[in-house]
């Protein structure tokens, strides 16, 4: 399970059968969404981007190209990541590492 701190900056992993969370290192941003792929990594969108917190790694790392405000976060069927931000939509297709820019889509949806 991952807690979003509201009132600090961050995101805690409260692990099966463990009564501590853990704060995950690497983010210091508002979390306002997050979104599990189908490997387990984990996509946290923030007030300024997307932290990737990969299967298997402790500390979650910035996603380059989007430097936004992140509103939500969405997987489809086949793993592609869409990212809505407040200027525009992107998505992160399965097995690729940089996002693209939906075009026409330019504000928040």
């Amino acid at each position: 399970m991952f807690i979003l701190e509201r009132e600090m900056n961050g995101a805690y992993v409260l692990k099966q059968a463990e009564t501590t969370a853990e704060r995950i290192n690497g983010i210091s941003e508002h979390v306002y969404s997050v979104a599990i792929d189908k490997q387990n990594n984990v996509y946290f969108g923030t007030s300024s981007g997307v932290y990737i917190l990969n299967r298997g790694k402790i500390i979650a790392t910035k996603m380059n190209k989007i430097n936004d405000d992140i509103k939500s976060i969405f997987i489809d069927k086949q793993d592609n990541v869409y990212f809505d931000t407040a200027h525009g939509f992107y998505v992160l297709k399965q097995k690729e590492t940089m996002p693209t820019k939906i075009n026409g889509i330019n504000e928040h949806v």
